[in-house]
């Protein structure tokens, strides 16, 4: 329980034991340091009644008394003062401890049943509790799923925490399913699970078994209980083609070169016991010589029987040979050349290249029209030819990055090798990325440095211009009456967040009613905007000359041209005709009436005349003014 550190020179007097008021025991004593001068030094050391340290207790100093010390002389005689000695001291460590157990158990509730739980962290000794939802009781009531944790702090003899956790968890509703399982012939094991556990399962059959050995084709159903007492159902059904053998052919045409004949043998997806075939044979392979239709029945070891029939022709008595000649990239790298491999649908004896060399593969170095002859154990021949570029021999590649189209505020880059036959290990990108693509939402310039697998290293880079994430605006008029204006934006997924027209409207179009100047100023999700203006043809318009004695009736006399004239609601109209002196030439309050160029009953003369024209429109008082030229 304590140490004490007795050093050369330090000697102990004989202490006392007694006891301390908070019922532990307190040991005093003095030390006398014979190298520094006989210095004298209390000591006390408190301790439980079994010699061990009080639980995070310290030594209180109100325990200690002071010793008056009388001066005088006295004369000291070594011998009969103290006697020197070693003193050993075992620490033996306390280790007779009994741990309680700390259990909180693990809970689960059905679905169709309330969370209500008391979990219980009691323990004798223990001086606090704290729960993880900062409860600090020895029991806790919880109505909800989750994970629980508690730590318990207790004090016997050493101080110590003990934590456990409990899990308050719902069961789902049960999900049942059936299982098959084919690996045994003649028979299939339907397997009952479920999402939950299985305290019940009841078959179709009447069978109450969870795993159900059947033997014949049909539908079966199984319907499984769990422990909360809930049900769910699954069925399957069992085709009659499970217990009946498929039959199937092998063909073999190795001895068709020199014997004339095939090895043709039947297959059964379920072990054969017996075979029949229309030639009268029972053996599982037979030998085919010659054209016609061959059928087998084959009975396997379940008792059940299956057919199969192949027809052969003169051409299945045939062995056509086909060749071709395959690349590998594989030495590029390291040699720098290409393997040229010779394939073939028969057994070949003899290879001869257009190079001269006679081994299946080849190595070239150099592009060309490469040929080969081949001879197979029938002594047939064929040939097969392949074009090599020169490029498809160069190792290196052409590095590129592509941008793409502006969206959510980003420009995607690609970086591409371009012209290369080998695969790309790694990009690294100026921004520290290092896969293909990367998306930038600053201008600047990036770079992709591309590693091939032949370990060949090439860069790219692009400049990204400020004006890349810029959107633009504008206006389309459909021309109509009334006119109706639409938002055209670039790009058109700029993810716009606002759209505010002159008119006030936010709308991607508006209808507007009369002439005049429209604007529209847009702002993206990236904080872009853009501003965009259109003229629409005004209410009235007015020509600037007309012809009184045209063939035409619209230019014979002077008055405005309505456009839109559904849209006109003009109240209080007035039309004034001024000649160069300022002399009224012709007046008029209906807007239908123009003027023919007549003064006073004559002619007017050939020139410019001025006009000004007021109305009323929708309560908003307007006007015109301007000059007209009169042309005889």
């Amino acid at each position: 329980s304590f140490f004490l550190d007795l050093s050369v020179g330090l000697v102990l007097l004989a202490g006392e034991l007694q006891n301390s008021p908070d019922g532990s025991i307190l040991y005093s004593t003095t030390g006398i340091d014979l190298e520094n001068g006989l210095v004298l030094s209390p000591l006390g050391i408190k301790m439980d009644q079994e010699g061990a340290a009080v639980c995070e207790d310290t030594l209180n100093v109100e325990l200690l008394t002071d010793i008056s010390i009388i001066r005088d002389t006295l004369i000291m005689v070594e011998d009969n003062v103290v006697d020197r000695d070693t003193i050993t001291v075992d620490i033996v460590p306390f280790n007779d401890y009994d741990l309680p157990i700390l259990t909180l158990l693990d809970t689960f509730f059905c679905p169709q049943d309330p969370v209500m739980a008391t979990l219980n962290a009691t323990l004798e000794n223990a001086t606090s509790y704290l729960w993880s939802t900062g409860d600090t009781t020895p029991t806790l009531f919880v109505t909800e799923e989750g994970e629980y944790q508690v730590t318990v702090t207790l004090d016997d003899r050493i101080c110590y925490m003990l934590c456990d956790t409990s899990n308050i968890s719902v069961r789902d509703f049960p999900e049942a399913n059936i299982s098959p399982d084919l690996s045994v012939p003649c028979q299939v094991t339907l397997a009952a699970t479920s999402t939950t556990d299985i305290a019940l399962a009841v078959w179709s059959t009447g069978d109450t078994i969870n795993n159900l050995v059947v033997t014949e084709p049909g539908d079966y159903s199984v319907t499984i209980t769990d422990s909360c007492d809930n049900q769910a159902q699954a069925s399957i059904t069992i085709g009659p083609g499970v217990f009946t053998p498929v039959i199937d052919f092998t063909l073999d045409d190795s001895r068709l070169c020199e014997f004339g004949e095939l090895l043709l043998t039947a297959t059964s997806t379920i072990p054969a016991a017996a075979y029949q075939w229309s030639t009268g044979e029972t053996t599982e392979t037979i030998t085919v010589s010659t054209p016609g239709d061959y059928s087998v029945t084959v009975t396997d070891i379940c008792g059940e029987t299956g057919e199969a029939s192949i027809s052969f022709d003169e051409d299945s008595f045939v062995l056509e040979l086909e060749v071709g000649i395959n690349r590998d990239y594989s030495r590029l790298c390291e040699f720098a050349e290409m393997r040229l491999w010779a394939e073939a649908s028969n057994q070949i004896v003899s290879y001869i290249w257009s190079t001269g060399e006679t081994t299946q593969n080849i190595d070239i170095t150099t592009g060309g029209t490469y040929s080969v002859t081949v001879t197979d154990i029938c002594g047939t021949t064929a040939e097969a030819s392949l074009g090599v570029d020169i490029s498809e021999l160069d190792t290196s590649f052409d590095p590129d990055i592509v941008q793409g189209p502006l969206a959510n505020c980003a420009v995607p880059l690609l970086a591409q090798a371009n012209n290369t036959n080998f695969n790309i290990v790694s990009y690294e990108w100026s921004t520290g990325d290092n896969t293909q693509s990367i998306s930038v939402t600053t201008p600047g310039t990036y770079t992709v440095t591309i590693t091939d697998e032949c370990g060949n290293v090439d860069s790219a880079n692009i400049d990204i211009g400020a004006n890349v994430f810029d959107i633009s605006a504008s206006i389309q008029s459909n021309e109509t009456c009334p006119d109706t204006l639409s938002l055209l934006l670039v790009p058109i997924n700029a993810n716009i967040t606002s759209i505010s027209w002159s008119t006030g409207e936010s709308s991607p179009t508006i209808e507007v009613l009369e002439g005049g100047e429209y604007s529209v100023t847009v702002t993206n999700d990236c904080g872009e905007e853009a501003t965009a203006s259109y003229m629409t043809i005004d209410t009235l318009m007015w020509p600037n000359i007309f012809f009184p004695r045209s063939e035409e009736e619209l230019n014979k006399t002077f008055k405005p041209y309505i456009p839109c004239p559904e849209l006109f609601f003009g109240q209080d109209y007035k039309l004034e005709v001024f000649n160069r002196w300022g002399n009224r030439v012709f007046e008029t309050t209906s807007i239908a009436q123009g003027w023919n160029g007549n003064y006073s009953g004559n002619p007017a003369p050939s020139g410019v005349y001025m006009y000004y024209a007021s109305w009323i429109d929708n309560g908003e008082s307007k006007s015109a003014q301007g000059d007209v030229t009169l042309s005889r």
